[in-house]
């Protein structure tokens, strides 16, 4: 086990990894692999609200925005920015359709 991932799935992600480093055309679903494999293995990946929304927006922009990267250039700097994040449970004011 590794940092509380259950070792088969460390190993079909070393996999998923290798054959997108060995094959250029695997580039574009890399940040997707990465997204939601820390979003499925959160104990060492979530160290803060900031990765967490680091990751989920990423997926989102993957599978509803089809990369778009506008959108993922706009994230990005908009999790830059160093506005503090909180893990409040309930509705935020913080929205990334705003662009």
């Amino acid at each position: 086990m590794w940092k509380g991932i259950p070792s088969k799935c460390k190993e079909t992600f070393d996999e998923i990894m290798a054959k997108e480093f060995s094959d250029y055309r695997f580039g574009r679903v890399h940040r997707l692999t990465v997204d939601t494999y820390a979003l499925q293995h959160p104990d060492p990946y979530m160290i803060s609200p900031k990765s967490f929304a680091a990751h989920l927006t990423g997926m989102c922009c993957a599978l509803d925005y089809h990369n778009d990267q506008e959108l993922l250039r706009f994230l990005q700097k908009w999790l830059s920015e160093g506005k503090q994040l909180s893990t409040r449970s309930q509705g935020s004011d913080i929205s990334c359709h705003e662009r």
